[in-house]
């Protein structure tokens, strides 16, 4: 009598196969998360990139119509130089007005490095899904009329703080 040999993989054999195959995949399944989280910060920060740049958009929009002589009160580069001389703003869209910060001086530089800033109606809440809040820190004498935008938002994910600054000289005509 002749005994057929079967030809087969071994339980052992199979269960190394699938234990290279789950590696295989949580690898995969982790660098494609990974890549995910980078494009949401990536996107995160071109959003704020673009508020930033809008902020500073209607800063050069109100001096160019302050220097032409259609700015209307308040506005102007020169009233608003002279209304936030002292205190933190954002720019409104809508309006073209500045919005001023109410809190003292000697606070308001702390609590903008602490990120502990509380943004007034308006520059709160901006961009897509309201995550972005704005404050523009008017130039003293030591930095030469150099305006800084900040722009901070909270991570989807959670955790810290994101911050995007921009720094912009805005000309007077002489």
């Amino acid at each position: 009598m002749l005994k057929h040999r079967q030809r087969g993989d071994t339980i052992v054999e199979v269960l190394m196969c699938l234990a290279a195959l789950g590696f295989v995949m949580m690898i995969t399944y982790s660098i494609s998360t990974r890549s995910l989280q980078l494009v949401r910060q990536s996107q995160e920060r071109l959003e704020a990139l673009k508020i930033a740049e809008g902020q500073i958009e209607l800063l050069k929009n109100l001096q160019r119509n302050n220097l032409e002589g259609t700015a209307t009160e308040p506005n102007g580069f020169k009233d608003v130089a002279d209304r936030v001389s002292t205190q933190p703003f954002c720019m409104d869209a809508d309006t073209y007005n500045a919005i001023v910060f109410t809190i003292p001086p000697d606070e308001w530089n702390s609590d903008i490095l602490a990120d502990q800033l509380k943004y007034p109606s308006g520059c709160d809440s901006i961009g897509p899904g309201g995550l972005y809040n704005v404050a523009i820190i008017p130039p003293d004498d030591s930095q030469g009329g150099v305006f800084k935008v900040y722009v901070r938002w909270q991570k989807i994910n959670g955790g810290t703080n994101e911050q995007v600054t921009l720094e912009y000289k805005l000309y007077e005509a002489n």
